[in-house]
């Protein structure tokens, strides 16, 4: 797990590993329950940058799907069936 300097203070982020690669989280922190904030295609997370501290109190976690954002770009997948595609 590496952190990484984040513009608001009170937000830790960090790269995730996974086996699949690295993703990017961001975390603030609250006293009340988390909201998980997914974005969609093409965006990243920086897309709730102004709605994170509108929140609180609440602990707030944004990712970047794996491609996007600061997140790695996806290993490939050495366990999947190979394709059939004849094509």
């Amino acid at each position: 797990m590496v952190t990484q300097r984040s513009l608001d203070s009170q937000v830790a982020a960090r790269l995730v590993t996974t086996s699949r690669g690295q993703i990017y989280v961001s975390d603030r922190g609250g006293s009340e329950p988390a909201v998980v904030l997914m974005h969609g295609f093409p965006d990243d997370s920086r897309i709730y940058n102004h709605l994170v501290p509108e929140l609180s109190p609440r602990r707030s976690v944004a990712f970047d799907f794996a491609g996007h954002g600061r997140s790695g770009r996806p290993k490939p997948n050495s366990s999947a069936p190979p394709s059939t595609d004849s094509s």
